[in-house]
């Protein structure tokens, strides 16, 4: 009887070869799923980061223009904080404007208004703004060392001549 010359023992040396570049393969793409996966969490957290600076800026906005329409209802209104609760800006996140308002010297109708916006999630956003708007001359409030200005009775409108008049 004759024995075949390959023994049972006995392997390709080449299938060694083969699993060491499987294996490098794999480390390979591996490494680079593990990259492209922390990059991904990083732009994540820097587009995150970017929203919530947007949204400090435009509530830095919002409350210039709060302030703005509250001086024009209201000559003497000098500020406020106005407070914001979760459900406006998202769901995780709240903020607050500090709305403070000074005359601005040697204009009597015009205002400074400044405001310090912040935006409140899993870190606090910062944002300062102001803005100088002028009030029209019937709601300035004079300065203190300037008179009074005279009482003036409205104007009458003159009658309409056209009434019954013929062409």
């Amino acid at each position: 009887m004759r024995r075949s010359s390959a023994s049972p023992l006995r392997r390709n040396p080449r299938g060694g070869f083969v699993l060491a570049v499987v294996m490098v393969g794999l480390t390979v793409v591996s490494a680079m799923t593990i990259c492209w996966a922390k990059t991904a969490v990083m732009e994540h957290r820097a587009l995150r980061t970017q929203q919530r600076q947007l949204q400090a800026e435009w509530l830095a906005a919002s409350a210039i223009d709060r302030a703005a329409a509250s001086l024009l209802a209201n000559p003497k209104y000098t500020g406020e904080t106005w407070q914001i609760t979760a459900g406006d800006l998202g769901p995780r996140a709240s903020g607050s404007a500090v709305i403070r308002v000074e005359n601005v010297a040697d204009s009597p109708n015009r205002r400074k208004i400044l405001v310090q916006a912040e935006h409140h999630g899993s870190d606090t956003i910062r944002v300062s703004r102001e803005a100088v708007i002028d009030l029209p001359p019937q709601t300035a409030e004079p300065a203190a060392s300037d008179p009074l200005p005279p009482e003036t009775p409205p104007a009458e409108t003159p009658p309409n001549n056209d009434e019954g008049a013929t062409p």
